[in-house]
């Protein structure tokens, strides 16, 4: 089952050679305008990362709106919860001596 992914509507503002642009790359890869915008703008955002490499910084994560930041905190809970589920090797820490310093 695909994962639910929720759309919101936003105006944009192009100029008119810009649009004319993305319309024939759209006409080309059989995109709609707005599939071929969403599609640059992931491409783009690929490589920025890539080239940062860093996470979203807590700032930032605090411009989001609070459903996609309850969303993003909810799978990376759930990441965590299945990674300990699956990989025993925290339990063997539990039973070892605290050694203060």
């Amino acid at each position: 089952m695909a994962p639910k992914v929720d759309y919101v509507r936003h105006g944009l503002y192009i100029p008119n050679d810009l649009l004319d642009q993305i319309r024939i790359m759209a006409d080309r890869e059989n995109r709609s305008i707005n599939k071929q915008l969403e599609h640059i703008l992931k491409q783009w955002l690929v490589l920025l990362n890539k080239r940062n490499d860093k996470k979203i910084s807590r700032k930032d994560f605090l411009k989001l709106p609070i459903n996609r930041r309850k969303a993003i905190l909810e799978k990376q809970a759930n990441d965590i919860s299945a990674h300990y589920e699956n990989n025993s090797e925290w339990q063997d820490l539990q039973g070892e001596d605290l050694i203060e310093y």
